[in-house]
């Protein structure tokens, strides 16, 4: 049998890890460069799919009780 070639992916230096999950200065950053921070930080602490966190609107997350709904998820179970 024909066996592909394993490809080596490239991952990020601690140093540049360090500067993605640096919490922006949120008087000079920008609404979008917030954002971007605070999904990728809900991604990596949650484990949650992409395409889950996605389909979260408002109306899942309850701020008071530090809870966020999944309503949609790949195998239909939240």
């Amino acid at each position: 049998l024909y066996k592909a070639e394993e490809t080596v992916k490239e991952t990020y230096s601690d140093a540049e890890l360090t500067a993605l999950l640096k919490k922006p200065d949120i008087r000079k950053t920008t609404f979008a460069e917030y954002r971007d921070w605070v999904i990728v930080n809900f991604l990596l602490n949650c484990g949650s799919r992409a395409a889950t966190v996605r389909a979260i609107q408002i109306r899942d997350v309850d701020l008071d009780g530090g809870v966020v709904f999944y309503r949609h998820t790949k195998n239909r179970k939240a």
